[in-house]
């Protein structure tokens, strides 16, 4: 089988004049001819900085990368631009941060319109760069972090100025609306979430509404009834649109996993073998098998990448 993508000691430190970090270290990397990967692991650890490599929009520290037989070590800029264009797609992930501005100052923004002193934004800024775990990244450039960070800086720009209404579309590039609404509110927030989503993504809505949303829309909602909405979560009332509750009425429920099946699951998704699930949770590996056969039953699945992506699709797991 050939292989397209090959990369052998990638690694990727981004340093400024004070600070220096190390996003990949000794990256060995092959992928074959029709074949599909995954690349899962939780944020900050270096995803995004590797799809950047392997689409060549970046360069590593040291390492080299193959693709489809070629090296690209020592291609000019004009050279890389034709080969990246001939070669590669990519799907980019935004945040609309602006990359000239520190983490701070990205989130200090939204205060700028508001009567406080420069000190007063800094330190509401740091309290909750704090609270989304990023009291670590405050002076670090949005370029030099992961693409789970930029969201999080995305959240703690969002809810800075702890606003009455926070609007929020419930499938976003890293970060699904749910799991937002969750962060937010455990973070101490008292802003009101509403979710704004199409008619078939019943699964998130009810999980966005558990986690504590006070309202779901669909997207085409006419102004006047999003105005109306908006008011209403406002005075502390929970609006879902009729054809949202519908479909969530009408939905068949997918299976439930005990919480052992349910960590088994996640580290299948981490990569782990049998022996090494066995190892991590003291439980023989017949008993990982007997699990997992038990799961692949549950979720009508034949393999363990089937199961992965049932469970995920379903919000069965989160990774």
């Amino acid at each position: 089988m050939k292989t397209m993508i090959e990369l052998k000691g990638i690694n990727k430190i981004y340093r400024t004049d004070e600070i220096e970090t190390q996003a990949l270290e000794n990256v060995n990397l092959e992928v074959q001819e029709g074949e599909f990967l995954s690349i899962m692991g939780p944020s900050g650890c270096g995803k995004s900085t590797l799809l950047n490599i392997m689409g060549l929009l970046d360069t590593p520290t040291s390492g080299t990368i193959t693709i489809n037989g070629t090296t690209t070590e020592g291609m000019g800029d004009k050279e890389l631009a034709a080969f990246r264009n001939k070669t590669l797609g990519f799907v980019f992930q935004s945040f609309h941060l602006i990359n000239s501005l520190n983490v701070l100052d990205n989130v200090e923004l939204p205060l700028l319109y508001r009567k406080m002193s420069a000190s007063e934004r800094t330190a509401l800024a740091k309290n909750v760069l704090e609270r989304v775990g990023l009291s670590h990244r405050m002076r670090h450039m949005p370029t030099q972090l992961s693409g789970g960070q930029c969201q999080r800086v995305a959240i703690a720009r969002a809810i800075v100025g702890n606003p009455d209404i926070i609007l929020m579309d419930l499938q976003m590039p890293r970060k699904s609306g749910d799991k937002a609404t969750e962060e937010i509110l455990s973070s101490g927030s008292t802003s009101k979430i509403i979710i704004l989503t199409t008619f078939g993504e019943s699964e998130g809505v009810k999980r966005a509404l558990d986690a504590g949303a006070a309202g779901a829309l669909i997207k085409d909602t006419p102004y006047t009834k999003l105005v109306a909405a908006i008011r209403a979560v406002a005075k502390g009332k929970t609006i879902v649109s009729p054809e949202i509750q519908e479909n969530i009425s009408t939905q068949s429920a997918m299976p439930d996993l005990s919480p052992r099946q349910t960590e088994i699951l996640r580290l299948v998704a981490e990569g782990l073998t049998t022996k090494a699930i066995s190892s991590r949770l003291d439980i023989g590996p017949d008993g990982v098998n007997a699990h997992l056969r038990t799961i692949f039953s549950k979720l009508g699945a034949s393999s363990r990448s089937e199961a992965l992506a049932i469970a995920l699709k379903a919000h069965l797991i989160r990774i």
